[in-house]
């Protein structure tokens, strides 16, 4: 009998090895900050797919909603009016001189064949999902009816009421110019007298049928501000098992952890943050589009955008602000948890704008310039005039590896890869490459190197040359205009880097932390606000800092965590505040740099590097588009991922000059062989003498034909036939990229295969 139980737990045990192989084959992961829920992304590799095309764009047939009976007219501007129905709570925005109509709702012709439930999801303009307390991993949906109707200043306040929530909310629709604002305040929030609050409300979706075709109805795609920008293009339906969702500014770690499902499956590599609160859609090309803007709640929103197929046979996007949340609460050592609602709500106040865009403006280019103009009159960019933009030379960014821990036999050691000496030495090498545009970043200069200095504090030790060396470096370095940035992180760090008091709670009331696989420090560790705003003021006065000494940041640029220390809630938007407010001050006084970045600390940035190219593949993706750099250009350099493996691999160089990035590389003295027993195991090829001809040939290339248009803004970019892109520039200069086999002739001028030119 014992042999037999042996005998079946090994089969058991095999059973799940093979079933969580096959899970991650099938490539299913669950939600970013999701558990339980639409955990199923559509992550099939997409190379059948547009992900590596680039396709021309198509005009069309458009998807124009008509003026209905009841429809009253509530707002109007030099370009658009505003209509709302009280019968069907229809909101609908028509272009005054095209008379080309958006609209909340779609026509009840086009969706009888649906279940009733569908018909009220698509004709309502905010729909709310609730909980039930007593079941947490259940979630409800429940539709609005009009209490009552006051006129504002250009639009309509409504009183909602959700009649299986029992609860009353406020809404202002307004028109101004050719923007229709959506806002729900929070304290108008209500239930009815004498009923048990049995349901929270959960969540709620703002006009999420805004703009919403069915498969052929019109050419086009939405919008989805995953990466650096991605498209997902209208067409036939497909049996795509899940939607696009994910938070906006990223997983919240104080929140949601990471499911077992997600630990045992093979992993996707290379999934995308959103950085940017907006998504849109469009109705053929350069024709008509809207881009919808989260102006307020974005810390707290999703964004969705589903392809047909999912459950209906439409193309819908929306964004989703979460009130409430779902954990789960591990319930012993063994690993199991069980589902919980955290029941202070969040302080949402959603507020989302939808611009309407037409013509030549009509397309995510158009979209990307709306939002930088949104961007530039609230403040929220920086100074093209600065930095890199007004340097005589092109830019280069070296990022060196200075130490690191490595595994020993008994301890971990600090293992020297780059002496500051060596630096210096090739500091002269690439001066004459680069000029003053080349920046040098030291990362891991401080004691016990990358993986172990304590986290916000700079320094430099003996074991790559110590503080006279350094001064050497630094003089050097400003006589040839040569910046020089210490890298440290504020956000995230291994145990031996943070102390236990600084470290941020996650909801189950475990201190926040996430697997790294890593073979010395398995785990990183979350640093709460406090701990964040200390290092910030304590940089402030920094003793390495000034002159032409800045800061290279890691992790705080893309990390924003809720926190619930002593069981207290301290939210994403307060965090989100405070974080701003000190990175603006330290930015102030020193040269920041930072490693990627969401929207919120973009004016804070003197540049960001390690902006990726790509998306995260997601098999209804079908293209990738340079969204991000549109909007940042002329207004804030931009570095690439370190491109260390040879730059023609793939186009990769050719797509670097057509999204506009300057080039960036890590480099070492020692051959990065000896890093595969320390945390930086993943650098594979870094040592300085063999990238020297990788790093002459990327820079020269690119220094051709990017730096006419250094400092300008992108204005417009076409496809005129498959893999060929025409970027034109505010200074009227075009960048024409031929990513074929054969050359491209482009107004009377040649241009080579797999070669990038400049037309001015």
């Amino acid at each position: 009998m014992i042999k037999k139980r042996k005998k079946n737990l090994i089969r058991l045990i095999a059973f799940i090895l093979v079933f969580t192989l096959l899970s991650g084959q099938a490539k299913i992961r669950a939600e970013d900050g999701q558990e339980g829920e639409n955990q199923t992304q559509q992550e099939d590799t997409a190379k059948a797919q547009l992900i590596n095309k680039i396709m021309p764009f198509e005009k069309g047939d458009l998807a124009n909603r008509s003026l209905e009976t009841g429809d009253r007219m509530i707002g109007e501007s030099k370009t658009h009016r505003l209509y709302f129905n009280e019968e069907t709570l229809a909101i609908k925005a028509q272009d005054k001189q095209s008379q080309y109509t958006w609209s909340s709702s779609v026509p009840q012709e086009k969706i009888e064949y649906l279940s009733s439930v569908w018909q009220t999801f698509m004709q309502s303009p905010i729909v709310v999902d609730y909980k039930d307390l007593n079941r947490a991993s259940t979630t409800n949906r429940d539709y609005p009816e009009l209490e009552s109707v006051a006129a504002i200043d250009n639009g309509i306040q409504m009183r909602l009421y959700f009649p299986t929530l029992k609860m009353h909310l406020e809404a202002q629709v307004y028109l101004e110019e050719d923007q229709v604002h959506v806002k729900v305040d929070d304290e108008s929030f209500s239930y009815d007298d004498g009923e048990d609050r049995v349901f929270e409300l959960s969540s709620i979706y703002i006009m999420p049928f805004w703009g919403a075709v069915d498969d052929e109805e019109t050419s086009g795609y939405i919008f989805i501000p995953d990466g650096p920008g991605a498209l997902m293009r209208y067409g036939k339906e497909k049996p795509f098992r899940s939607p696009f969702q994910k938070r906006v500014y990223g997983r919240d770690e104080g929140m949601s952890r990471i499911g077992i499902i997600t630990l045992l499956a093979i992993p996707q590599v290379g999934t995308e943050n959103i950085h940017m609160p907006v998504y849109g859609m469009s109705h053929g090309h350069q024709q008509q589009a809207s881009l919808a803007y989260i102006e307020n709640g974005a810390e707290f929103a999703d964004i969705f955008a589903s392809p047909a197929g999912v459950k209906v046979n439409f193309f819908w996007t929306t964004s989703i602000f979460h009130y409430i949340e779902t954990y789960f609460q591990p319930t012993g050592k063994a690993g199991k948890t069980f589902p919980y609602i955290y029941k202070t709500p969040n302080p949402v106040n959603p507020h989302v704008s939808f611009h309407l865009l037409k013509d030549k403006e009509a397309d995510y280019v158009g979209m990307a310039k709306r939002y930088r103009e949104v961007l530039e009159d609230q403040g929220q960019l920086g100074n093209a005039s600065s930095m890199l933009a007004d340097d005589k030379d092109f830019p280069l960014m070296i990022h060196a590896l200075m130490a690191e821990e490595e595994r020993a036999l008994f301890f971990n050691r600090n293992k020297k890869m780059t002496d500051i000496e060596f630096l210096s030495e090739q500091l002269e090498d690439l001066n004459a490459l680069a000029g003053n545009g080349l920046v040098y970043s030291l990362h891991g200069a401080q004691r016990k190197g990358l993986s172990g200095h304590p986290l916000g504090k700079l320094g430099i030790s003996g074991l790559v040359g110590g503080k006279k060396a350094f001064e050497d470096l630094k003089n050097q370095a400003a006589d040839k205009g040569v910046r020089v940035l210490l890298n440290t992180d504020l956000a995230v760090g291994n145990e031996p880097q943070i102390q236990k008091g600084d470290m941020l709670y996650n909801v189950d009331r475990g201190v926040g932390w996430r697997y790294t696989q890593n073979p010395i420090y398995d785990k990183e560790y979350f640093l709460d606000v406090d701990a964040q705003k200390r290092m910030m003021e304590n940089l402030q006065e920094d003793k390495y800092l000034g002159d032409n000494v800045g800061l290279d940041l890691s992790s705080i640029g893309y990390t924003l965590f809720s926190d619930y220390q002593d069981g207290i809630l301290t939210d994403r938007a307060y965090v989100r505040s405070e974080i701003q407010k000190g990175m603006e001050a330290l930015s102030e006084n020193h040269t920041v740099y930072l490693d990627q970045a969401h929207q919120y600390l973009w004016n804070a940035a003197d540049a960001i590097y390690n902006v990726t190219t790509m998306n995260s593949q997601y098999v209804y993706e079908t293209d990738t588009v340079p969204f991000l750099q549109i909007v940042l250009s002329g207004t804030t350099p931009l570095f690439s991922t370190y491109q260390n493996f040879g730059t023609q691999e793939d186009d990769s160089l050719l797509k670097l000059i057509d999204y506009n990035l300057y080039p960036s590389f890590l480099i070492t003295e020692k051959p990065s062989s000896e890093l595969m027993d320390s945390n930086t195991q993943n650098v594979y090829f870094s040592e300085y003498e063999a990238l020297k001809p990788d790093i002459k040939e990327a820079y020269e290339t690119m220094k051709s034909l990017l730096d006419p248009v250094r400092g300008e803004k992108i204005i417009a970019r076409e496809i005129p036939q498959e893999d060929i892109t025409v970027t034109e520039y505010e200074n009227k200069m075009k960048i024409i990229t031929n990513y074929t086999d054969e050359d491209f002739v482009y107004e009377g001028t040649t241009i080579e295969s797999k070669t990038a030119k400049l037309l001015s």
